[in-house]
């Protein structure tokens, strides 16, 4: 499992999708810093495998020991539940909420969590061959609902649809925005690295000078 690796956009926006679908306590901002105390990704466990963790055992914070700490049990008493282990340089980072390493952290929690659904359906499915049928009369009892009912249930699911429709738009947005923070934080990172080679006492203003002249020289 790698921890340095570079997800592509594509990866990205599906990735961010999947976490859209999971119902959090906070409102999802600034995905670096919402999930640098780790309590979010204790409610993804809970959501997911919810045997697996108890929530009281992680406190909310903005400290840097407390989401430490909070790193530290997920790492040692929940991750290691479904063979997920974290580097302690890895929970650093994602603690100071630098740009890049939550995202490679939920990619491979991801595969993880899937990885352990598929396992425990393939035993339940085991046992269900094995255990006696249940009886086909009570699982095929259906209630019909009033046509009332019907369509007050039909307003609702209505209802719920556009709300959801407003909350990938939103969500959408949110995504770009931080797509175009990476970018800009990644541009400013080369731009750095290529004023340190750039030769002492030259700068970029200098330089474009510099090609006007010539080019000036030229048409002359």
């Amino acid at each position: 499992m790698s921890w340095e690796m570079e997800l592509n956009d594509e990866v990205l926006e599906d990735l961010y999708e999947w976490i859209d679908q999971i119902p959090l306590s906070r409102q999802k901002k600034r995905i670096e810093r919402d999930f640098s105390d780790g309590y979010c990704v204790g409610e993804i466990v809970k959501h997911f495998l919810p045997q697996f963790i108890e929530l009281h055992n992680l406190t909310p914070a903005h400290n840097l020991q407390q989401k430490l700490a909070n790193w530290g049990m997920l790492n040692h008493k929940v991750f290691s539940k479904f063979g997920l282990n974290v580097p302690v340089n890895i929970t650093q980072n994602i603690s100071n909420a630098k740009p890049g390493y939550i995202e490679v952290f939920l990619y491979n929690l991801r595969y993880k969590i899937d990885e352990k659904l598929n396992e425990i359906e393939i035993k339940q499915q085991h046992k269900a061959k094995n255990s006696p049928r249940q009886n086909a009369s009570s699982l095929n009892k259906v209630k019909v609902p009033t046509q009332l009912r019907i369509e007050y249930e039909e307003k609702v699911q209505e209802c719920l649809q556009q709300a959801e429709e407003i909350e990938v738009l939103n969500a959408k947005v949110r995504r770009l925005e931080h797509l175009l923070d990476l970018k800009e934080t990644r541009i400013s990172e080369l731009t750095d690295k290529l004023e340190k080679y750039r030769p002492t006492g030259i700068s970029a203003d200098s330089s474009r000078l510099r090609n006007n002249n010539k080019n000036s020289l030229i048409v002359s």
